[in-house]
């Protein structure tokens, strides 16, 4: 299962069939404090593997001054708004 979950591409849609446990060792990486023991993956619909961009990528915060990779899309950046690119 762990072979088949990895080799989805980034960006599928999966809906996934588990049981929701308290970990041994307390999860500090998020607000929920459980893990999930995953029983079933289903791949509801597969991305392609060249998307034109990542939701990463999107979401992520701008250096200043950083526009390398955005090509003609530099001019929806304005003054203020370099931090993240919607």
């Amino acid at each position: 299962m762990v072979g088949y979950a990895a080799s989805l591409p980034n960006e599928s849609i999966v809906d996934v069939t588990g049981v929701l446990v308290k970990p041994e060792a307390e999860v500090k990486s998020c607000s929920i404090k459980l893990e999930m023991n995953l029983m079933k993956i289903y791949c509801v619909n597969i991305s392609k593997a060249n998307l034109p961009f990542q939701m990463k990528d999107a979401s992520r915060r701008l250096e200043k001054g950083e526009t390398e990779g955005l090509g003609d899309a530099t001019h929806l950046l304005v003054e203020g708004e370099e931090e993240k690119v919607e």
